[in-house]
């Protein structure tokens, strides 16, 4: 789930038929009324303002988990990176 500045039709295709997921992007408020694309146009159709507003629970919570536990990993390896997290939060 995205805020307004990632409406174009782009992104719908790259999370629509590469990730193969929902697109809960709110469509931008243009001067020009016509809503061009294929999913930006089934968007404004069908729009669930439930789903989207429940994003601010995800935010939130990665926000406590950041501030609790900082947000940068100290090692450069990915298998150190595992280890770090591991010690991290368990």
């Amino acid at each position: 789930m995205m805020n307004k500045g990632y409406d174009s039709e782009k992104i719908h295709v790259l999370i629509r038929e590469e990730i193969k997921a929902d697109s809960i992007i709110p469509l931008r408020v243009r001067k020009r009324k016509k809503i061009k694309g294929k999913y930006r146009k089934q968007l404004n159709l069908r729009f669930d303002k439930i789903k989207y507003n429940k994003r601010n629970i995800a935010e939130t919570t990665f926000s406590v988990v950041k501030r609790k536990f900082g947000e940068a990993l100290r090692a450069r390896r990915f298998f150190n990176h595992v280890k770090e997290i591991k010690i991290r939060y368990c």
